[in-house]
Formats: structure tokens, C-alpha cells, sequence
């Protein structure tokens, strides 16, 4: 008998603490918006010049179709590398339903793919994958923040700003 009480009582108590934890919602969809990644991984040898930062953006046109998707590199010394410029524009689709966004671009034999995507594990994420003669020749994964977006009810959709930050972040 006093084991049942026991057990109900420790069941009791664990019960309410179990309630708490919820699934985060997804992010509102949207039709535009400006990304900032940072490569979490890759494939290539050591550059004296790398990459530390991408930007991407995702475009649509006045119905919220999804219609260009631009992608710039940042290096340490500050030049920067516009895809669409290394690589001649072959194609870019959206998985339906999904926040995923892809390009595609060819310079000669090489081809380079990029997806932009959202999932509830990983948040934002971008990767890009290099073909050569059909064999993968490169990789990289980067981890992204939404810098501004617009949602599909037309809503502008912005990151948190200084003065929502901690003092000890330098809030004033």
C-alpha cells in the first residue's frame, strides 16, 4: 500500500512539469526575404581568403510566386562573390508546400546547386553542392538568421533589434 501512494505521489508531481514543454510553432510562410548565413561546414581545402558569410535572398512577383533567389559570398578581405555571375542561371523551384528554394547554374563542365530551407529541427539553413562531370566535387552547409522578410498576408517580418537585446549586449 505504501508503494502505490508513493508511486501516485511521485506521478502526481511529474505530471504538471510534463505539460510544460511545447512544440515550437514553424515560422510564418512568406514570399520574401533576406538571409545571413554562416558556414557551419565544407568540403574544400584551406583558403587564405574565406568565406565567412553568405547572403540570400528570395523574391516574388505581385502574387507571391516565387521568382528569383539571389546568392553572395563575403570574404575575409571583403570582396564579394555574386552566384549568378560565376555561374550561368539554369533553373530555380520551390518544393510545393515546403520552405525550400533552390538555383542551379552552369560554368562550363561544373555545375552548382544551392538550396535555401527551413525545417523544425535545423531553423534556417543553406547549402550548396558542386558538380563536376556529375561527380560532387564540393559541399557546404551554413547556418542562416531571416535579416528581413515579408510574409504572405504582406506583413513585414524583422529580426529583433538592439534595443530588444540584453545590456549586456550593449543595449542602452
Amino acid at each position: 500500500m505504501k508503494t502505490s501512494i508513493a508511486f501516485l505521489a511521485c506521478t502526481m508531481l511529474v505530471t504538471p512539469a510534463l505539460a510544460d514543454f511545447r512544440r515550437t510553432p514553424p515560422p510564418p510562410p512568406f514570399t520574401d526575404g533576406s538571409f545571413e548565413c554562416a558556414i557551419l561546414g565544407h568540403t574544400a581545402e584551406r583558403d587564405p581568403d574565406p568565406v565567412y558569410k553568405i547572403n540570400v535572398n528570395v523574391g516574388s512577383d505581385s502574387v507571391g510566386k516565387f521568382n528569383s533567389m539571389g546568392i553572395v559570398h563575403t570574404v575575409r578581405s571583403g570582396r564579394t562573390y555574386d552566384r549568378s555571375e560565376q555561374y550561368r542561371p539554369d533553373n530555380i523551384w520551390q518544393t510545393q508546400g515546403k520552405m525550400e528554394w533552390y538555383w542551379k547554374g552552369q560554368h562550363g563542365n561544373v555545375t552548382m546547386v544551392g538550396e535555401l530551407y527551413h525545417n523544425e529541427r535545423d531553423g534556417w539553413m543553406y547549402s550548396e553542392q558542386q558538380f563536376k562531370n556529375g561527380s560532387q566535387t564540393y559541399g557546404m552547409l551554413a547556418d542562416c538568421h531571416l535579416m528581413q522578410g515579408v510574409g504572405q498576408n504582406g506583413v513585414e517580418q524583422l529580426p529583433p533589434i538592439l534595443s530588444d537585446a540584453p545590456s549586456w549586449l550593449g543595449k542602452k
